[in-house]
């Protein structure tokens, strides 16, 4: 039997991901369905910024050198003395703004022609990046050969494999479509005249695009989303990232065409709720939204689950929860913040060290407190910190709480009442804005003000780590959590781990791993044969360098057949110290991996619970040169890791300093889950 063939256009599906119910009503015929949750100024909307500008530049560009305004931009490329940017915008005051504003001035607002011209401007900087790449990759590129025709409809017939019921018809036309030569890629430009508040959304909006486009054209492509009422408001998108969407869109495509029948039907069947909760608050459906299509406590969830858009966007504020629990969860928050500032300044004064307040930072683990001494009063950091035992019976700490200095205060870390554990997922999600764009990076964990510290050891200041501390303190989670990171960032081909397990239990689950170069090492004896042939392959790979006339490993592959980096990961570095036979030996070939190894593509990770002189010898930490240190028992511990105490003052499950050749940052680490796990060995 023929399946039924459900037809519908990705603006209808983006709205479904919005809440179902919404799309009913529009496919009711209640055209302003669309609006509801939206937010903007309604100065500038994107429409209007395409039809008036965006698609006559692109239509006059494509029409070819016959065009004035494409002669016009030709000959702006030809001169390399020339700013793009200035010039470009000229062109378009001249060939388009000018006449818009002639034929539309009476009819728009005085706000929209302004919108309009800042919106250009916008558009413009964007625009004049892109040109200025294309320029420098190729000093005559040929306009036909980077400008696509705006509004280009695209059509595609998805089988929904998971409802066995459907075929569906999915059209769509993108606002605008660039060629990006120098990286073989189309790029798909959204206009949003709105502020960027349902980004997952307009994700969605993007990848339905890039899907149609690779189904009728079979190009891959990355996305832009330009945010114009904003202040330089832009989310990008790789082709990776989209092309990794597929599974998502197909349960989303199922639910739209679920919904779409259900309303030319008629049949009574109950619609799913919103995405977001919050939105029922400011829906103008909500009275008879119940009626018309179910209760919506008692429907289904089905909404599937994207990758997170907000850490996309520069300068953007994350994805809200609903109201009533956000508002509830920050008053908590603050309140125990507040309470413990207060309790803290109460004992300092109790104890003759008056100090001023200057706030507080909210962490996944830790509220962070800040005080200033009041200097004039005698209270100095020194005094304070040799009061770190009273502080920790005041406050109610397991520990006494870590003290540092910053620029003007002075902070106190207090962990909180309760605290949820951070998975590599999230953190690696989260720390997309600022991720190196390297083979062998991987997400450390979170600071305190919820930044994300990267990892990344092509860089000469980090390209070997020592971790250390006690038993239970969490090494080998991290460890874990380092090679699911580095894994998930890189394929087999780029990247292949040696693992070295002398206490035979912490990456039994990894031996599946696809990165993996050979089986897990448990015994010394192996271990020392392990290290010594990549010892070989290292002076190996430097011979073809210099036969290649190249100084490392990034400019060999850039010219040669590519190679991959290697990572050699040691869970109890003393163990492999213990046979004096091997020890020597061992520890020179560690020493060599880890002074030569960046340039020719080796790492090493080093992890131990006996962070003394004798295991962590002067030369072995020398060349290692990021320290992370989780907690230990002593402070004499700490300083043999950090070169300051502070470790001995940790919580322990992932909490952590970090210093060597990085200013001394505390992180909380995260836990790499099985679902990690699966999609490395998934692919």
């Amino acid at each position: 039997m023929n399946q039924p063939l459900v037809k519908l256009n990705c603006t209808e599906v983006h709205l479904c991901h919005r809440c179902p119910r919404l799309l009913a009503y529009q496919l009711q015929g209640r055209g302003h369905a669309w609006k509801v949750g939206l937010q903007g100024s309604g100065n500038f909307p994107g429409k209007l910024f395409h039809n008036l500008i965006a698609k006559p530049f692109h239509d006059s560009i494509c029409q070819g050198p016959n065009n004035a305004m494409h002669q016009a931009v030709h000959t702006l490329l030809q001169q390399q003395d020339q700013d793009i940017k200035d010039g470009l915008f000229a062109i378009m005051n001249q060939y388009i703004l000018d006449s818009v504003l002639a034929e539309k001035a009476a009819t728009l607002k005085a706000d929209q022609i302004i919108a309009l011209v800042e919106g250009m401007s916008f558009w413009n900087s964007h625009l004049a990046a892109f040109l200025s790449k294309c320029r420098d990759h190729s000093k005559s590129p040929a306009l036909s050969d980077l400008f696509c025709r705006p509004e280009q409809k695209l059509s595609a017939r998805i089988p929904v494999t998971d409802a066995g019921k459907s075929m569906i018809q999915l059209t769509g036309q993108f606002d605008s479509l660039l060629i990006d030569q120098q990286h073989k890629e189309a790029v798909i430009i959204e206009f949003k005249g709105l502020k960027p508040v349902h980004t997952d959304e307009d994700l969605i909006q993007v990848a339905l695009y890039a899907s149609l486009l690779k189904a009728t054209t079979g190009i891959m492509a990355s996305g832009m989303v330009l945010y114009l009422e904003e202040e330089d408001k832009v989310a990008t998108y790789s082709a990776e990232t989209l092309a990794g969407m597929s599974n998502n869109l197909i349960h989303l495509l199922q639910i739209a065409a679920e919904t779409k029948q259900i309303v030319q039907q008629g049949s009574g069947d109950i619609l799913g709720p919103p995405n977001d909760p919050q939105l029922c608050s400011v829906c103008s459906f909500v009275e008879q939204c119940d009626q018309d299509w179910g209760d919506r406590t008692a429907a289904p969830t089905t909404k599937p689950v994207l990758p997170s858009a907000q850490n996309s966007i520069q300068a953007s504020e994350p994805i809200s929860k609903p109201k009533e629990q956000n508002q509830a969860q920050e008053k908590e928050n603050t309140k125990e913040a507040e309470d413990l500032l207060q309790l803290l300044t109460e004992t300092l004064k109790a104890i003759h060290l008056p100090v001023q307040p200057e706030g507080y930072v909210l962490g996944p683990r830790l509220i962070r407190l800040k005080i200033k001494p009041l200097l004039v009063k005698g209270t100095t950091v020194a005094k304070i910190e040799r009061r770190a035992s009273d502080l920790q019976i005041a406050l109610s700490t397991k520990v006494p709480p870590l003290i540092q200095t910053a620029a003007g205060y002075m902070t106190i870390d207090i962990p909180r009442k309760i605290s949820a554990p951070l998975t590599l997922s999230e953190v690696w999600e989260r720390g997309q804005g600022n991720k190196p764009n390297e083979v062998a990076a991987f997400p450390v964990g979170m600071a305190v003000d919820g930044t994300i510290f990267w990892a990344n050891l092509s860089k000469a200041t980090m390209t070997s780590i020592l971790v250390a501390g006690t038993a239970g303190s969490g090494k080998s989670i991290f460890l874990r959590a380092a090679i699911l990171g580095m894994a998930r960032n890189a394929s087999p081909d780029q990247l292949r781990f040696t693992l070295i397990d002398p206490k035979l239990v912490s990456f039994t689950d990894l031996n599946q791993l696809p990165h993996l170069d050979g089986q897990i090492i448990y015994d010394i004896e192996p271990a020392l044969e392990a290290l010594e042939e990549l010892v070989t392959e290292m002076e190996r790979r430097y011979q073809l360098f210099a036969n290649a006339k190249v100084f490392d490993i990034e400019e060999y592959c850039q010219q040669s057949k590519a190679i991959h980096h290697h990572v050699v990961v040691i869970d109890e570095y003393a163990d492999l110290m213990v046979d004096k036979d091997y020890k020597q030996d061992a520890e020179l070939c560690i020493q060599r991996l880890c002074q030569k190894g960046r340039a020719a593509g080796f790492h090493v990770i080093l992890s131990t619970q006996r962070p003394d002189a004798k295991v962590v010898t002067p030369l072995i930490k020398a060349n290692l040169q990021l320290k992370i240190a989780l907690k230990v028992t002593t402070s004499t511990n700490s300083n043999v890791i950090l070169d300051t105490k502070g470790a001995e003052n940790l919580m322990g499950n992932g909490d952590m300093l970090v210093g060597g050749a990085v200013p001394l940052i505390r992180l909380q680490g995260p836990l790499a889950t099985k679902t990690d796990l699966m999609e490395v060995q998934q692919g």
